[in-house]
């Protein structure tokens, strides 16, 4: 089969060089501003959930403003600033940045709101034919890296307090998968760019809403969509694009239904075409909110689902790394790791199950590795003024020990950000029930 990459990477060469052309703008060093029609604003409302939240403190071009200064910042682009502009009957972005790679915002984001349209077109329909649930939102993968992704998270929906959090990763399961990706050796500061998401039903909607949502009307936008952001520049030459994590049964039949493949279990690994002439590299992992319930059933379940995601993450990982390297060697590696590593597994087992202080998880783990011991039961909290009072006269690093966990199961903070909060206040901050950020 002839590859048409080369001829369609000229037309995207083209098509963001005449962006820059248009606005670019002299500057300190080599900054350069890139100017991106949008759209008209009723289009561009459903296409940003507009508003994000009752009472919204931001309008129309704030909500937009808010989403492109994240994905700037999760890309990569320190110092980036987004202006958004009025434009006729329109509206207009202008992005701001030293980084000649601002130009694959040229081309991404049009495509993006292209795919948009293709998903409101098919909310449209669903409402049209009486299907639509007034608790549901259309929900994109708003703020999430456009240019310098590394991986591609392919899930079924997402949660509905993340739309009024205004993060599409704040949710517990995204924090839970980033603890992974750390475990496996990814820097702390360019997590994000494993975490270009891809939901098959962009619907914010409560969590147990999954087999109420409709899954066909959207495949077209889906798929679209995940063409889009596994084709980054080069990153495995013009052999390969970004490689796929598939997450879940739903995702995994997904993928069977519109790649075509026989996807069975968990951790299988295939190659499947979405870019003419070039392989993606794709594996089936757990839904990370998975583990939860398979700790709940018996923490030996739980333990087992914990080393498989860690291989998942790991494949991840590698493969964000360099998207040209063997999937099956590859995954034999990342299982001879983590078969390498029982303590460590079941360290981090306790710590996302129990919240447990690390020391705490390591002593339990000492002992039996391999069969973790369900968690202790939570001493009540003394709430009287003496408990408070002895709350407050204890050390620095008494109080921060103790809060860490406590932020940690309840919020799903990284051990890092628990730490964090927990220095910075003297009692345990409250996690808000709608963003647990």
């Amino acid at each position: 089969m002839v590859s048409r990459l080369p001829g369609r990477r000229v037309a995207a060469a083209r098509l963001a060089l005449s962006f820059l052309a248009l606005s670019c703008r002299v500057g300190m060093a080599s900054a350069a501003t890139l100017g991106i029609p949008l759209g008209d604003a009723p289009v561009l409302e459903r296409i940003f959930a507009y508003p994000n939240k009752p009472d919204p403190s931001l309008d129309l071009a704030g909500t937009i403003e808010h989403y492109l200064r994240q994905s700037l910042a999760r890309d990569g682009f320190a110092g980036a600033s987004v202006r958004v502009v009025q434009d006729g009957n329109g509206h207009r972005a202008e992005l701001t940045a030293d980084s000649p790679d601002l130009a694959r915002y040229g081309e991404r984001l049009p495509g993006f709101l292209r795919n948009g349209r293709m998903a409101d077109e098919a909310f449209a329909g669903i409402q049209d034919a009486g299907q639509w649930n007034p608790q549901w939102r259309v929900y994109l993968p708003l703020g999430l890296p456009l240019a310098r992704a590394r991986s591609v998270q392919l899930l079924h929906f997402p949660p509905d307090y993340s739309l009024s959090c205004q993060d599409y990763l704040g949710s517990r399961t995204s924090r839970r998968w980033e603890a992974l990706l750390l475990a496996n050796g990814a820097p702390q500061d360019s997590l994000a760019r494993h975490e270009a998401i891809v939901d098959i039903v962009p619907i914010a909607a409560p969590a147990d809403s999954g087999n109420r949502l409709p899954v066909v009307p959207f495949r077209g936008y889906a798929k679209a969509q995940l063409q889009l952001l596994t084709a980054a520049a080069d990153p495995g030459g013009d052999a390969h694009t970004l490689p796929v994590l598939a997450y879940g049964q739903p995702v995994r039949q997904w993928v069977n239904d519109m790649l075509g493949q026989d996807l069975q279990r968990v951790l299988d690994t295939r190659y499947v075409e979405l870019q003419s002439g070039r392989k993606t590299p794709l594996l089936v992992a757990n839904h990370p909110s998975y583990f939860w319930r398979a700790w709940e059933e018996s923490p030996d379940k739980g333990r087992k689902v914990m080393q498989e995601d860690l291989v998942a993450a790991c494949w991840q990982k590698a493969l964000g790394d360099d998207p040209g390297a063997d999937i099956r060697a590859t995954l034999s590696l990342c299982q001879a790791r983590w078969q390498a590593r029982p303590e460590e597994v079941c360290v981090l087992t306790r710590v996302q199950a129990c919240g447990d202080p690390w020391p705490q998880a390591e002593s339990q783990c000492r002992q039996s590795p391999q069969s973790p011991p369900a968690c202790a039961a939570k001493a009540p909290v003394d709430a009287s003024p003496a408990g408070s009072q002895a709350a407050e006269a204890a050390s620095a690093p008494q109080q921060v020990e103790a809060c860490v966990p406590t932020q940690m199961q309840q919020c799903g903070y990284v051990r890092q950000q628990a730490e964090a909060l927990c220095r910075q206040y003297r009692q345990p901050p409250a996690c808000p029930k709608a963003c647990p950020l």
